[in-house]
């Protein structure tokens, strides 16, 4: 009897880099939402504290500015940095955990 051995490749790059984004866009779906929070506190004429929480508790010191829109703008960058700040530390996580046969 004549047996056709087929020879067993390796997957392709692309095809690795595929089901790698595909779990990766899984993961980032799967995300908890995030609350984020600040409040602009006039400490006295020209001077503005901006405030930020995480969880409606806790809050942390942002900086002091001289006034609302400086300090909203503040309040917006750290929110945001906060947030890629989480993605990315997420991201590293989950992906160490990737396994590719």
């Amino acid at each position: 009897d004549f047996v056709l051995k087929r020879k067993i490749e390796k997957p392709s790059i692309h095809i690795i880099v595929r089901e790698i984004q595909r779990r990766l866009m899984h993961t980032i779906y799967q995300a908890s939402p995030l609350m984020i929070n600040w409040k602009v506190v006039k400490l006295s004429t020209g001077r503005y504290e901006v405030v930020f929480t995480e969880d409606g508790s806790d809050y942390s010191h942002v900086g002091e500015y001289s006034n609302t829109s400086d300090a909203n703008i503040a309040a917006r960058r750290h929110a945001k940095q906060q947030i890629h700040n989480k993605n990315v530390s997420r991201l590293r996580n989950d992906k160490s955990q990737l396994k590719v046969a």
